[in-house]
Formats: structure tokens, sequence, C-alpha cells
């Protein structure tokens, strides 16, 4: 009885009209998401203005902002940070009935102008009597950037007609007159802003935007109202003619409605399809049609206000998005749910959601999703491939499916690198480059910012490469196909870090070449040797024990074919004392005759030009000769490095090599897994 009692007289005071000044206030700060309903926002928080922009009204009171002259180059826009409202040309244009006086609230330079004959202004407030009043930015002045604009106004009877929704769409476009209608809730478009359709006996209209009440703000009054599907609710509007600028798709709508009463109706249970991530893929986009997927977490992103992830089945791959919650449950605890069930990447879980979409990203995702179901999973594996084989695994992949397990990938480095170790910013101390099974090959892997040993950031001196084209590699991380938003798509290796990286030296006839490494090196059964002196035409040298040598240091090797040696980060390494080669971590310019280096399996004395990185000479004055013939005869081990323990050969479970295994964990040692 009192609630009938109530809405009667909410109803009836809607009828009754009275002459009076009215003040009504656009806020670009606050309500900028809602002022102007056809600009959209990209990831930055920008709407660019490139078609003309007609805000909602509010008391019968619009502002329009125009696309400017360039809005290619220099679009007028919704900003991201104050003031939001930005002008840089073209025109801005105040309509209502009875305006008074209108003042712009501004930040920093105001260069707005008027020719309307109707009023003037006066510094950024406009005094007169308008219907409509239109101002622009003068050529050369410069932008205009308003913080909210404030409109005093004469407001005069309201002529509320109550009609059919079949009459309602009979009747013209008009903000002067309203209408009032009921019927019955058939499907909410968007709970937030209040979007959602009507149908009576006679028709259906599409309710764009509804306020609490009349002029109020159209943001959050479905749920304050508990407007759902079903029910019986009466409003009041304006009857207004949408067309979509990129669709060219016209929509009948009411606008500026405010909510008269509501009667309470029976929601039917929705009807929850079985799905998998494939073919849901498929379905078109509805906030009405449920579907139940199930599928493993990955990639998860929670805390108290949302849970995101990807979940991913046999037939792809499909990004969640939103609060979740358990049904009926309060819908920003997923963090509770996260604890409750032990949520984590590698688990089975079910949920119940919508098909959405996205168009910033162009992603399809599943939308108003709660929580149903979830299940365990097993820990993850760590898998050695090469990378013909990682490049299979991620073949099978879904786009943008990133694998639970983890893959240690060894390959040469092929095509450029990239690195930056000289800024401060996330990526600073990671790689990236492309691996491949042989140097130079085609089918490639692209390691995606790999850290360094342990997980740690590279450091080093900036002017040094962390590695050149034809280094052996390896990376232990997660394998993922990409697919960016042009549907480009990368086979790549990410969340890794380096397990072990070697300099591959291509072996020439004379079997004899030298090297000097920007890291330490570890030699082991490799023919490596120093220069210890040198005569009137022969160079004498002594070979290297196994142990883990400087950076630095000029050697020479012996081999054929393809001589690995690898790089010991995180080591110091030892010197060699009487060493005579010098060796070059960076390009070094030699005159003629400055320096004997290595053609043929001889020393020759060099002609003038550029002298290559990552190589070793000998100095001139160490000899007198044109050219020093190699003397192996009275070659014997050196021993001033330290010799490492053959018998204590000690790996993690990641692949990484260690000193000792003094902390808690699984460690590999001498080919054997032992538990610490």
């Amino acid at each position: 009885m009192y609630k009938k009692l109530r809405y009667g007289l909410i109803a009836l005071l809607a009828f009754v009209g009275l002459t009076a000044s009215a003040q009504v206030t656009f806020d670009f700060e606050e309500d900028y998401a809602t002022l102007f309903p056809t600009v959209t926002f990209d990831s930055d928080g920008i709407g660019a203005i490139t078609n003309d922009a007609k805000s909602i009204a509010i008391d019968g009171y619009t502002v329009t902002v125009s696309a400017g002259d360039d809005p290619e180059k220099n679009a007028n826009c919704i900003w991201n940070n104050s003031p939001r409202l930005r002008i840089y040309s073209g025109t801005i244009t105040i309509s209502g009935s009875g305006i008074e006086t209108i003042k712009f609230n501004h930040g920093g330079k105001f260069t707005l102008a008027t020719n309307s004959k109707d009023g003037e202004l006066e510094g950024n407030v406009w005094t007169g009597s308008a219907n409509e009043v239109v101002f622009y930015i003068p050529a050369e002045a410069g932008s205009t950037q308003l913080k909210s604009i404030v409109i005093n106004g004469e407001v005069g009877n309201d002529d509320i007609r109550e009609v059919s929704i079949a009459k309602f769409l009979e009747a013209d476009d008009s903000e002067d007159v309203w209408y009032q209608i009921s019927g019955t809730v058939t499907e909410i478009k968007n709970a937030k802003y209040g979007n959602f359709y009507l149908e009576d006996n006679t028709g259906s209209i599409y309710v764009y935007g509804l306020a609490i009440e009349k002029g109020g703000a159209q943001n959050g009054a479905i749920a304050s109202l508990g407007i759902e599907k079903g029910d019986i609710l009466t409003i009041i509007g304006n009857r207004f003619t949408h067309t979509n600028t990129n669709t060219g798709v016209v929509t009948d709508e009411m606008t500026n409605a405010y909510y008269v009463s509501l009667e309470k109706g029976q929601s039917p249970e929705p009807t929850i399809q079985n799905i998998t991530v494939e073919d849901f893929l498929a379905e078109p986009v509805s906030n009405d049609t449920w579907y139940r997927l199930i599928g493993m977490v990955t990639n998860l992103k929670a805390n108290d206000n949302y849970g995101n992830f990807d979940l991913v089945d046999k037939t792809g791959s499909v990004y969640v998005y939103g609060v979740l919650s358990e049904k009926g449950g309060e819908k920003k605890k997923f963090q509770e749910l996260v604890e409750k069930y032990g949520i984590e990447n590698g688990g089975y879980i079910t949920i119940i959601g919508n098909r959405g979409y996205y168009a910033a990203k162009d992603q399809i995702q599943v939308a108003n999703a709660y929580f149903e179901d979830y299940e365990a999973g097993a820990d993850p594996e760590t898998y050695e491939v090469n990378v013909a084989e990682a490049l299979d695994v991620i073949d099978a992949l879904a786009d943008n499916q990133t694998t639970f397990d983890y893959y240690q990938v060894t390959g040469y480095v092929v095509d450029e690198i990239d690195y930056d170790n000289g800024h401060e910013d996330s990526f600073t101390g990671t790689v990236d480059l492309y691996i491949s099974d042989t140097k130079g090959g085609e089918a490639k892997l692209f390691v995606y910012h790999g850290l360094g040993l342990d997980n740690e950031k590279f450091t080093g001196d900036d002017d040094l490469d962390l590695f050149v084209e034809g280094d052996q590699v390896t990376f232990l991380g997660k394998l993922q196909k990409y697919v960016d938003k042009d549907k480009n798509t990368k086979l790549e290796l990410k969340d890794c870090y380096l397990v072990k990286a070697s300099a591959s030296l291509e072996m020439p006839a004379s079997g004899l070449a030298t090297f000097c490494s920007p890291y330490p090196i570890e030699i082991e059964d490799q023919n490596v040797y120093i220069v210890t002196q040198v005569g009137k035409d022969k160079a004498l040298v002594q070979k290297v024990e196994a142990g883990i040598i400087e950076s630095g240091t000029g050697l020479l090797v012996e081999g054929s074919g393809t001589v690995n040696i690898a790089y010991a980060y995180g080591e110091k390494g030892n010197a060699l004392s009487g060493n005579m080669l010098v060796g070059t971590l960076k390009e070094k310019d030699l005159a003629k005759g400055e320096a004997y280096i290595l053609k043929d399996g001889a020393f020759h004395l060099s002609n003038a030009g550029t002298f290559p990185a990552r190589k070793a000479y000998l100095p001139v004055d160490a000899a007198s000769g044109a050219k020093l013939f190699i003397d192996f005869s009275g070659t014997t081990a050196i021993n001033e490095v330290k010799t490492q323990n053959e018998s204590s050969e000690i790996y993690t479970i990641g692949g990484v090599r260690v000193k000792n295994a003094q902390q808690k964990g699984v460690y590999i040692i001498n080919g054997k897994k032992v538990v610490k």
C-alpha cells in the first residue's frame, strides 16, 4: 500500500510543471566518461573527437564539440588528465531553451570567441538570452582546456505524455517533449550506465542511459534501483534517433531517461550451455547467453577487485576478464576465492559467463563470469628440446596461448640482437634475440626479454655485446604463440632466463684461430693455448689446463669444424701469467706492420685496416721477423688456472651449474639426482 502510494505521488509530481531558473553543470573532470556517449577511449584513456560529439542532455541542455580542422593530427579530445576537455580548433555549441549565462571553468589559456548577437562574452563568461550559442577557436589562437561548463537558464513547463512504446516510436525526435512509457525489461546491455531494452505489448525500445531522478547521473542507477531482467519499469525520457557513424545502423532510442516506478518480475534462471573454448570463440557477443567453460588457469592476475586470467583447454585459449565470485556472492572478493580454493596457474577452473568483446584490443573474452568449481593441477614439468621441437609445440597452441610447462631450448643466435643495458626501465638487462638449430638457420624461435643466469638481469659494460650471432645459447622458459592486433604471429620463448651460453668458433682449414671473450670462459677438453715466447720466426705456445679464464684474455684455439667454449657468467676467472697475446674486446684500427695477426696457421705482420672484436694478436715488438710459425714442440699445460673438480659436477634441477649444493633443493651431481 505504502509503495503504491509513493510511486503514485512521484508520477503525479512529474506532471506538475513550474517556471523557474535552473543551473546545469557539465563536469568534464568527474563525468567525462559518460557525458559524450559516442566518444571511445584508447588504452591511454584519451578519447579523440574525430566526428562531431554531442553530449547527453542535462535538464534540456547539451554541449556539442566539433571534430576540429584537422582531427587526424590534432583532434579535439577528452584527455586523460586535468583539464579533461581540450579543444584545439573548430567549435563548441551550447544548446537549450532560455540560456542566460554560460561560465567556462578552464585551466591555463582560454581562447574561445563567439559571433553570437544574442549576448556578449567577457573573459570566460557569456551573458545574454538564446537557445543556442556557438563558440569557436580563432585561427592561431591556441587551445582551450575546460574543466566544466556551468549554464544558467529558464526552465518552462514539462509536457509529459504517457504513451505506449509504439506511439513513442511514431513521435518526432525532441529534447523538449517528454514521454512516460512502461514495459518489461528484456535485456540489460550495460548495467553501469543504464542501457537496456524495454518492451510492452506494442513494441520494444532501447533506453540509452537511466538516472534515478531527472538530470541525475546516468551511472549506477540499475544497481541502485535493483533493476533486473523481467522487471516492469516506468520511466520518462525524450525521443532520439541514433545513427552509428561507423556502421550506419540507425537505432530508435529513449534518452535522458529517469526513473518513475518499478514492479519486480520473475527473472528465470538462465540456460547454461557447456561449451569448448573453440566453440565459445565462434559464438556471437551477448549478455543474455550463458556458457560453462572448463580449462586450465594461466597468466593469473588477481586481487580483491578482479580475477583476470587465460583459460586453456584442448581446443584453444580465451581471456577471462572481470570480477569473478561465487554465484550470488560478493563480486569484489576474488582474492578470497584464491585463498579459499588455492587457485593458481596450472589448476583447472569451471566458470560461467557471457561471450564479450573488447574493441580496443580486438579481443574476444569471457565477460560477467562467476566461479563454479576448481581442481588443483599438477606441478609444471621441464622439457629439454631443440628449436624445431619447440616450434612444433608452439604450432599446436591456440593464438596467444602460453604453455603451462617449461622448456629448456638450445640453439644458435641468428639475426640481429636487441638489448639495452643503458637505460632505467623495466627491460634493462634483458635481451631479445632469435635462435635456430643451425647457424644462420631459417626455422627461428624468438627469445623475448630473456634474463641472465639464475633469473637475474644482465650487467656489465654497456658497450660490449651480450651475445654475437653464432653463439650457442640455452634458455629456460615458457613457449607462446603470440598474435598481435594486426594478426602478426610470433613464435616465442617468454618468462625465460639463460641457463648457459657458448662462443661457437668455426675453425678455418688451418685448424687455428684466435679468440678473446668479453666474459669469463670455462675451458674443459678444448685445445686452447697462450703464446709465452717469440723469436725471429717462431711463436712458442703453452696449453691451458681446464678451468675458468678471466674475460679479455687473448687465446689461440686449435680444432676442426665447430669449437664451442662455454661462457662462465657470474665467475671471476683467473689470469694467465706470461701470455703475450693481446685480446680485443672491441674492434681496433691497426696500421701496417703494427702487429702480428694469425693467418693460414701462422702470425703475419698486419696490413692497415680494422682488426675485429673477440680476436687476439701479438704486439710487433715481440719479434723481428715478417712471419712467425707456431711452435708446439715444447708445449706443456700451464697450471696458473684453478682446475675444476671433475668429481663434483653440480647442476640445479633447471640445468644451471653451481659451485656447491649447500642450500636445500634438488641437484644433479655427476649425472645423478640428489635431494639436499
